[in-house]
């Protein structure tokens, strides 16, 4: 799983209409440990499953 797909569907996922779902988000750790954090931190409504 490719960790720069699922920061940028997270991102585009923010402005998409209704809820979305990103598989294996937790790769986003691979370059950027922090990413969900910073998500939450600019009031992202992203949640962790």
């Amino acid at each position: 799983h490719d960790h720069r797909i699922v920061m940028a569907t997270t991102v585009a996922a923010l402005i998409a209409d209704g809820q979305s779902e990103v598989d294996h988000a937790e790769y986003a750790a691979v370059s950027f440990p922090n990413f969900h954090e910073l998500m939450t931190s600019i009031n992202a409504d992203i949640k962790r499953l």
